[in-house]
């Protein structure tokens, strides 16, 4: 994963499926979070769980989603992929206005594509950690 301060101006169209995965969230927040990408114009929303957890990204964007995972990790995350900056970082300061807390959140990346969604989760809970505790050189970043 790498860092990258979000350009809140930055409008570019970004190449590939705009939408957004909501994995491991349900009930009102989830409601809230569809409703709420569905106002910013973020139609494509992909909502999984721990048992689709062992799906290449790449995968889950290609709809060829894996429902046999037995052991998906139980953190909650939000996951962009192709869509501006300046959209991310709205949707994100809605987020907290909304107060929906302990959400990891991340693009999908050259990299992540290729991760499963269980990958993808541990590294951020990982990275999550490292940064809350002030240790940016804890966890080696991809």
């Amino acid at each position: 994963m790498s860092f990258t301060k979000l350009d809140m101006n930055d409008n570019s169209q970004v190449e590939g499926r705009a939408c957004v995965i909501i994995y491991n969230i349900g009930g009102k927040e989830l409601k809230s979070i569809k409703g709420y990408a569905s106002l910013l114009g973020i139609r494509d929303q992909i909502v999984l769980y721990p048992k689709n957890a062992d799906t290449v990204v790449k995968d889950i964007l290609e709809n060829n989603i894996n429902s046999d995972c037995s052991n998906g990790r139980k953190e909650r995350a939000i996951i962009f992929n192709a869509l501006s900056p300046a959209k991310i970082n709205v949707f994100l300061e809605t987020l907290r206005k909304l107060k929906i807390n302990n959400v990891l959140k991340a693009t999908v990346t050259q990299t992540s594509i290729n991760w499963t969604l269980n990958e993808v989760v541990e590294n951020l809970s990982a990275e999550h950690i490292a940064i809350s505790k002030g240790n940016f050189e804890a966890h080696q970043l991809c």
